[in-house]
């Protein structure tokens, strides 16, 4: 949907976990979010900690906005992940343990 707004002459932003895949099928604009099941936010930050993170997301979404891209670009914010996956995602195992970590 985002390729057809653009065809259209309207920016658009596409706010994923899978930065990856969306510059493949050519979404212009793209901005990093934190994991799949939670693009936008991270559940098991303090609300402070979550509050910012979505800040910076958004901030960056804007700032891509107003980017001229000649193609599929990846934005990526600058946010603190906590690491954990909820205990349901597969990569999680069973104690739903931190898998990985993005700080930047």
């Amino acid at each position: 949907m985002a390729k057809e707004f653009e065809r259209a002459g309207l920016p658009t932003v596409l706010v994923t976990a899978l930065a990856p895949l969306a510059k493949r099928t050519g979404a212009n604009r793209i901005v990093t979010g934190v994991a799949m099941s939670y693009p936008c936010g991270d559940p098991f930050l303090s609300s402070a900690e979550e509050g910012e993170l979505r800040r910076k997301i958004v901030e960056t979404a804007f700032e891509a906005l107003q980017t001229e891209v000649d193609g599929p670009t990846i934005f990526t914010p600058n946010f603190k992940w906590s690491g954990v996956l909820p205990p349901s995602h597969p990569s999680s195992g069973k104690s739903g343990a931190a898998t990985e970590s993005r700080h930047g």
